[in-house]
């Protein structure tokens, strides 16, 4: 089972580094950098330092389309649906700050994430969360299509644009949506490599320990028929003292399934940004160090 963590915050490579060290030392295999829109127009020599240095500890490299147009997941603002909210999608008459996946403008901007992504040397994408909103759409570009089956086609073209260059393609899709229909969808394509969910007991705490063994349950199901790697995350930010020990019970039956990767957000408890830290940030990165 390979262990990953992801990465978030810092852009100062003399910090960054000592953070490599000791997410090296702790024995993961990979990492997932996020890389969001203001990265991508203040951060690209940092984003390839940090990538470079990334690989030199033979660290396998992922990067998020962290927020990116607020389309996937991610606490960062976006400054193309402040710029462009004419390419953002309309429900029910009401315009959302979230950009339209028929959008021509949001595809140049993650063609541009993605070449510049792959220019980097990264090893793959982690796409996180995807906003497949299953309503009409009604704003210029859509006139009513489907937001879902649009967002899907929208992800398809990206997993396509990262395995022309022979990168591997990961997605995170959230524990209610994994039903049939829609998980053949990720399954069957060749251009996805790593189906993944993320069963967090603080987000999603209705029944989490039946909800978590079901989503790990229906993912194996799947791995078995069309012999792609799955991967799980784990909670670590905004957990409270009590809730600690989930981690180690949730690694621990993980493992004992046989899951092909098992995912931490984020390092150091989250202890970067405030909004999303633990109660005692250091106290979970020493638990999660310990797990192997």
């Amino acid at each position: 089972m390979k262990k990953g963590i992801s990465y978030f915050g810092t852009r100062d490579l003399r910090w960054v580094k000592k953070d490599l060290d000791e997410i090296k030392r702790a024995k993961f295999s990979y990492i997932i950098h996020t890389f969001s829109e203001e990265d991508l127009r203040y951060y690209r020599q940092n984003l390839k330092e940090i990538i470079y240095e990334s690989k030199k500890r033979n660290l396998e490299v992922f990067f998020d389309p962290w927020g990116v147009g607020k389309y996937f997941g991610g606490e960062p603002p976006s400054f193309f649906t402040s710029e462009y909210p004419e390419e953002c999608i309309v429900i029910k008459n009401k315009r959302k700050p979230v950009a339209c996946p028929n959008s021509k403008k949001f595809r140049n901007l993650l063609k541009e994430w993605s070449l510049f992504s792959i220019e980097t040397g990264a090893d793959g994408i982690f796409m996180d969360e995807p906003k497949l909103i299953d309503e009409k759409c009604l704003c210029k570009n859509c006139k009513g299509k489907n937001l879902k089956d649009s967002g899907i086609k929208l992800l398809k073209w990206i997993a396509e644009l990262w395995k022309k260059e022979n990168k591997k393609v990961s997605i995170c899709l959230l524990p209610y949506s994994l039903k049939k229909d829609f998980l053949e969808i990720f399954f069957k394509s060749k251009n996805f490599d790593i189906i993944g969910t993320d069963p967090y007991p603080v987000l999603f705490n209705k029944n989490f320990d039946r909800e978590s063994k079901n989503a790990i349950s229906i993912l194996k199901d799947y791995r078995g028929k069309y012999k792609k790697e799955i991967e799980i995350w784990i909670q670590a930010f905004k957990l409270k003292k009590k809730e600690e020990n989930y981690i180690k019970k949730f690694y621990e039956f993980c493992k004992k399934e046989k899951i092909d990767r098992v995912s931490f957000w984020a390092f150091m408890g989250c202890y970067e940004m405030g909004h999303l830290r633990c109660e005692r940030p250091f106290k979970v990165w020493e638990i999660i160090k310990k797990l192997y």
